[in-house]
């Protein structure tokens, strides 16, 4: 498993009042089971600047794949659903989520530099390793766990 730890809450940065140095963009995605989702992407401009994209509560249809890895282009970090295995795809598919290969294939073909999978059901309790090492082989590369 290639795995690695964030040891800081992402979150903390968007909780901080609004300035110049935090530009956020959001597109609206289809996620059928309770209408639509939302991708978002954080630009911190700092020094060279850096992006966060963060994605959840989408159905992995070919519109919506394609506006995520748009989102995600070129980001610093991934924050992206990871709901089930792709063993579990027609459930992912009725549900309105994505499988951690989808997250690991949106992270590569975005070329973000790196991909923390989150909001895993919690089907998978006692199973997490595999959410993320299907995640990674599909990144590519190592992911995170946000703590």
């Amino acid at each position: 498993m290639r795995l690695a730890v964030a040891v800081f809450s992402w979150l903390e940065l968007v909780h901080h009042p609004p300035s110049p140095a935090l530009v956020a963009e959001a597109v609206p995605v289809a996620h059928v089971a309770v209408g639509d989702g939302i991708g978002v992407r954080f630009r911190l401009v700092r020094g060279r600047g850096q992006r966060i994209a963060y994605l959840t509560d989408l159905r992995g249809t070919p519109e919506n794949v394609a506006k995520a890895i748009d989102l995600a282009r070129e980001a610093d970090l991934l924050v992206c659903e990871a709901a089930f295995l792709h063993e579990d795809e027609s459930l992912a598919r009725e549900r309105s989520h994505l499988t951690a290969r989808q997250a690991g294939e949106i992270a590569r073909a975005a070329g973000a530099a790196r991909l923390a999978p989150f909001h895993v059901s919690p089907r998978y309790l006692g199973r997490e390793k595999e959410i993320l090492d299907e995640a990674a082989d599909a990144f590519g590369g190592p992911v995170l766990v946000l703590v």
